[in-house]
């Protein structure tokens, strides 16, 4: 099965529980971007942006809102989902 085609399959590969999982990643503007995939941070020369607000969902459930945090000031945020509770 090609490798794109695995992704909707994974749990027959034996999935288990995540109990903790840390999301982190940078958020920056890419002026020029002309659509398509996207691009890199350094691919795009793009200046990172701190204090923006970045959301945490929870998609597999219904998109419960689960918490929110701030990029700093390099732009970078950080969820470390195994200390979250979904919020209601």
């Amino acid at each position: 099965m090609p490798l794109a085609s695995l992704a909707g399959h994974l749990c027959l590969l034996g999935c288990g529980v995540a109990h903790a999982a840390t999301f982190t990643g940078t958020v920056f503007e890419d002026a020029n971007y002309g659509g398509g995939a996207g691009r890199t941070r350094v691919a795009s020369g793009g200046a990172v942006l701190p204090d923006v607000t970045v959301e945490l969902y929870r998609v597999v459930t219904g998109g419960i809102f689960i918490a929110t945090t701030t990029t700093n000031a390099s732009g970078v945020y950080s969820f470390d989902y195994g200390r979250l509770q979904p919020r209601r």
